[in-house]
């Protein structure tokens, strides 16, 4: 809801950046929730935040529709989609993987449940420099 409002007074792109912003900060206070910060409240505000800034599946949706033909739309509404479910899957594979691993960086530490959000960490910086790069500034604002 809050995002798509924000795409309709202030456009797409910063819809975006701003999903992407608030996904980073919530797995960022997750990673301090296992360290400096232990705490299970904590916890869960980084979900809360996590699950605020995924909401904004209408957005790339409406981002989709704007940017392709009719006849491309299926198609690229389905990728956007099957990238989705394929994260899904990914990530409990890559807390598998490093179900062996304990170690710390700093005050950050690495395990199987802080390794998933360090690499979304990493991957909203990646995709909110890609949005700024690649996604035209004034998409959808009125």
């Amino acid at each position: 809801f809050v995002l798509g409002w924000w795409q309709n007074y202030r456009g797409a792109k910063e819809a975006l950046i701003l999903s992407l912003a608030i996904s980073l900060l919530g797995n960022a206070v997750y990673l301090l929730s296992d360290g400096p910060l232990k705490s299970v409240w904590l916890i869960f505000a980084a979900r809360i935040l996590v699950g605020f800034g995924s909401g904004v599946l209408g957005v790339v949706r409406a981002v989709v529709a704007e940017q392709t033909t009719v006849e491309q739309r299926v198609r690229y509404v389905a990728w956007t989609n099957l990238i989705q479910y394929v994260a899904f899957a990914i990530v409990p594979v890559i807390g598998g993987a490093f179900g062996g691993v304990d170690f710390a960086v700093g005050v950050i530490r690495v395990q199987r449940f802080t390794a998933p959000a360090i690499i979304l960490c990493g991957l909203n910086v990646a995709a909110i420099a890609l949005v700024v790069l690649a996604v035209p500034g004034s998409m959808m604002s009125k």
